[in-house]
């Protein structure tokens, strides 16, 4: 529950940052703000609670999770979305509809964050060992999303303009 309640007061940090760069209220109204691979939604439901007027959506891939902790929240709500899915830009997308502004966190390091082996190593852990490669590109990717949306979920956001990419 520590790891869980850092990474939420980490991300309102972050929503808060993006909000007042953007020049958007401070209490969300008018933003979607995505929880990325949520998995039992303690970062939404901090981020719900903390902008009373953003609409928040849990994306995660398992559909079987207990979210009742969630459901007496009523800007906050559930997606299925399997980010490596076929439809994954579609989901995003229809998420992000009708916002002034959508901002992607994703903040959790655990679980398998790619299901496939990538050809190539990560530019930046290239010369590490193999298991403080894949802590040091989910703590690249925590970050990077953190501080403002995500690459993808920008450019699946029409009306997103605030992306933040590590640069190489």
């Amino acid at each position: 529950m520590r790891k869980e309640a850092t990474e939420g007061w980490a991300a309102i940090g972050q929503v808060r940052h993006v909000l007042r760069e953007l020049g958007l209220p401070t209490d969300g109204a008018g933003v979607t703000l995505l929880d990325v691979c949520s998995g039992k939604g303690m970062t939404a439901l901090c981020l719900a609670l903390e902008f009373p007027r953003a609409r928040v959506v849990m994306l995660d891939s398992n559909r079987d999770m207990a979210l009742s902790h969630c459901r007496a929240v009523p800007n906050l709500r559930f997606e299925h979305a399997d980010l490596f899915g076929r439809d994954a830009a579609d989901t995003l997308t229809a998420c992000a509809r009708a916002s002034r502004a959508c901002i992607a966190v994703g903040m959790h390091l655990c679980g398998n964050p790619h299901p496939k082996p990538h050809p190539k190593p990560h530019p930046h852990t290239a010369d590490l060992p193999a298991s403080a490669s894949a802590s040091a590109s989910a703590s690249a990717s925590a970050s990077a999303s953190a501080s403002a949306s995500a690459s993808a979920s920008a450019s699946a956001s029409a009306s997103a303009s605030a992306s933040a990419s590590p640069s190489p």
